[in-house]
């Protein structure tokens, strides 16, 4: 459903085959395993053409369009709304102590890590401005400010990877739906798996 767009240059692609594999045939190179006639398509795409004239396809352009809705007010909506959110943020903890600038940038910090629609590139941005400016204000240097902004923004993210991992991995690792979700028992997670596993 979701790469139905793409089904143009698919059977494109599929076009370009079956004229590469009529050439072999003419030529010898590869046996001709069809009936004799002249196809355009290969029998693979057939299938999938023959597949695609039974879609209900006023149902397939209805879970498009809302697919594309919460495609865009999430990748849209929440990227532009986070920034406008943490723009706002800024200007209200500007006036703090440091430390008091810390625990709140930490705790939104977290707190969006935590959502995964939510990028996490503002607040690092936030972080920098913000600190930065704090430090200054409060006499230090301009590299003291920078570095206290860039060890916060480390602290920070290892600080949610840990917590995603120990609150969120942890608890759900024995789940058969998040083994099934991840796909654990395809051939590629089980070569990734002993790939890892080897000392």
């Amino acid at each position: 459903l979701l790469a139905w767009p793409l089904l143009p240059v698919y059977f494109v692609y599929e076009v370009l085959h079956q004229a590469v594999r009529s050439c072999l045939n003419r030529i010898g190179v590869e046996e001709n395993d069809g009936d004799g006639t002249r196809v355009w398509i290969t029998a693979e795409a057939r299938r999938h053409w023959e597949e695609l004239q039974m879609w209900n396809r006023a149902s397939v352009l209805e879970k498009s369009m809302t697919i594309g809705i919460l495609y865009v007010t999430i990748q849209v909506g929440i990227s532009q709304g986070v920034t406008v959110f943490l723009s706002w943020l800024s200007d209200k903890i500007a006036p703090w102590s440091l430390p008091a600038i810390l625990a709140m940038l930490f705790a939104i910090g977290e707190t969006m890590f935590m959502l995964p629609p939510v990028p996490g590139l503002p607040i690092y941005l936030i972080s920098g401005i913000v600190i930065v400016q704090r430090c200054q204000q409060d006499g230090q240097s301009f590299v003291v400010g920078i570095s206290v902004a860039a060890v916060f923004s480390i602290l920070l993210k290892l600080a949610a990877v840990l917590l995603q991992q120990k609150a969120i991995g942890e608890p759900f690792s024995n789940s058969i739906a998040v083994k099934k979700l991840c796909a654990v028992h395809t051939p590629t997670m089980k070569a990734v798996r002993h790939i890892l596993s080897r000392p």
